[in-house]
């Protein structure tokens, strides 16, 4: 419940965690990366590809 509440009130600040390549791409409905807020550690799936980012799938 606190892991909620602090999800719920937090003001997210998104990192990349990594790129979305090859088939992946059709398993996250056409998303082509993965965030993770800093604070919280809520994870998101973002737009375009993040150039400065190496990590591809995860």
């Amino acid at each position: 419940m606190k892991k909620f509440l602090k999800r719920l009130f937090c003001k997210h600040e998104f990192k990349t965690l990594y790129n979305i390549h090859g088939d992946m791409i059709n398993r996250c409905n056409g998303h082509r990366r993965m965030n993770k807020c800093i604070k919280c550690g809520k994870e998101k799936l973002g737009g375009g590809l993040e150039p400065n980012c190496k990590r591809v799938n995860g």
